[in-house]
C-alpha cells in the first residue's frame, strides 16, 4: 500500500480545501493510492490511527474533522472515532462556535433548506432557511424568502432569531451595532435587533473606528452608533476610518479628517486611500476622456509628510512592514522606507 500525504480540493457548493490541518502536530491524513481513500496516521510513530476508509478528510476544527464517503458526511476526532456518524446531506461545513451548517438533500438529489447540528449530531436548528452562513461570535447570518419574511437576519446558537429576516444584505455587528439595508435605504440596529436609526440614508458602510460613512444623494459624511451625524454630509466622497483618519474629497481634491471632523491633512491630492501601518497611499494625476485615472502614487504619514515618493502606478496597503505596488507594469514589494524587497520582473525574467 502506497501512502501519500497530500492536499485535496473537493468542490461542493463552493471550493473547499479538504486537507487535514492537524489538531495536534502528530496527526495527519494520508491518501492510499490503491483504494483511493483517506486514513489517519500518527506522524511520530507512523502508526495508522484509522485505515483508508473516507473519500475525503477535512481540516480539524474545534476538535473534529469533517469526513465524507459515498456522498455522506460525518465527523471524527483525532483518535479516529466517528463522533458523528455518516449521514446524507447536500452540504456540511466545519464546526464554528460548536455548530456546523448543514444543507438537506431534496428528493431530486439537489440542495434543500439549511439548518445547524451540534457536536452530538443533533439538529439544533431545523432545516428552515433558504441561505445561511457559519456561526461567528455566537451568531449566524440566515436568509428566508416567504410571504411573511423575506431577507437576511441573525440567529444565536440556540436557533433563536435575534434579528428578524427582513434586511436586503447580511448584518455585520461592530461592538453591538450594525448598519442595515432595507427598502433601498440604510439605518442602524443594535445587537438585540432594536432599531436605533430608521433607514434613511441612500448609502452607508459598516462601522469602522466607531463611525460609518453615510450619504444622501451626492454628499458624504459620518454617523456614530446612535445615528448622530458626527461629520456633516459636506464631502464629495469618503472612505471609512482606519488608524484614526479617513480620506475625504472636497472641491475635487482629497485630504484626511479625524473622527471629530477636523482636517488633519489638507486637500491637495487627486486620489487617496486609507492608512495602514501608519502610511496612506496618495496620488496626483488626471482623469482621461474614458474616465480612467492616470496618476503616480506614493505614501504619506499621519502628519502629511511624503515618506515614499509618488512614483508608482497604483496604491497598496502595508502588512507586516511590506506593501505590494505596481511600477513600470510590474508588481514589486517595498518596505516602509520604499526600498524594493521583491520584484515580479526579477522572479519571472532571468535577464531582468
Amino acid at each position: 500500500m502506497k501512502r501519500i500525504q497530500c492536499f485535496v480540493f473537493f468542490i461542493v457548493f463552493f471550493p473547499v480545501s479538504f486537507s487535514l490541518r492537524a489538531q495536534e502536530d502528530s496527526v495527519n491524513a494520508f491518501y492510499d493510492d490503491e483504494s483511493g481513500l483517506f486514513g489517519l496516521v500518527n506522524l511520530n510513530t507512523d502508526e495508522e490511527i484509522i485505515p483508508p476508509k473516507y473519500s475525503n478528510i477535512n481540516f480539524f476544527s474545534e476538535g473534529l474533522a469533517l469526513v465524507t464517503l459515498n456522498d455522506q458526511y460525518g465527523f471524527i476526532d483525532s483518535k479516529g472515532v466517528e463522533v458523528i456518524p455518516l449521514n446524507k446531506y447536500y452540504y456540511v461545513s466545519d464546526f464554528n462556535d460548536g455548530m456546523a451548517l448543514v444543507q438537506e438533500m431534496d428528493k431530486d438529489g439537489g440542495g434543500g433548506k439549511y439548518g445547524y447540528i451540534d457536536k452530538t449530531g443533533s439538529l439544533v436548528v431545523p432545516f428552515t432557511y433558504d441561505l445561511a452562513d457559519v456561526f461567528q461570535n455566537g451568531l449566524a447570518d440566515v436568509y428566508l424568502e416567504t410571504p411573511a419574511d423575506t431577507g437576511w437576519g441573525k440567529i444565536n446558537t440556540k436557533g433563536v432569531r435575534i434579528v428578524e429576516c427582513k434586511y436586503a444584505s447580511s448584518v455585520n455587528f461592530s461592538k453591538g451595532y450594525a448598519v442595515v439595508f432595507q427598502n433601498n435605504v440604510y439605518g442602524i440596529i443594535d445587537s438585540l435587533g432594536n432599531t436605533i436609526l430608521k433607514p434613511v440614508y441612500t448609502f452607508a458602510e459598516d462601522f469602522s473606528g466607531g463611525l460609518a460613512v453615510v450619504s444622501m444623494g451626492e454628499k458624504f459624511g459620518f454617523m456614530d452608533k446612535t445615528g448622530k451625524e458626527v461629520v456633516p454630509l459636506i464631502y464629495e466622497d469618503a472612505y471609512s476610518f482606519t488608524e484614526g483618519l479617513a480620506p475625504v474629497k472636497k472641491d475635487g481634491k482629497w485630504g484626511f479628517i479625524d473622527n471629530t471632523g477636523a482636517v488633519r491633512i489638507p486637500f491637495v491630492y487627486d486620489a487617496a486611500d486609507q492608512f495602514s501601518e501608519g502610511l496612506a497611499a496618495v496620488s496626483t494625476g488626471i482623469t482621461d476622456e474614458l474616465g480612467d485615472y492616470l496618476g503616480s502614487w506614493g505614501f504619506i504619514d499621519k502628519s502629511g509628510n511624503v515618506i515614499i515618493p509618488l512614483e508608482y502606478d497604483g496604491p497598496g496597503y502595508f502588512q507586516d512592514g511590506k506593501c505590494e505596488v505596481m511600477k513600470d507594469g510590474y508588481f514589486i514589494v517595498i518596505n516602509r522606507q520604499g526600498v524594493m524587497l521583491e520584484s515580479e520582473a526579477e522572479s519571472n525574467d532571468p535577464d531582468y
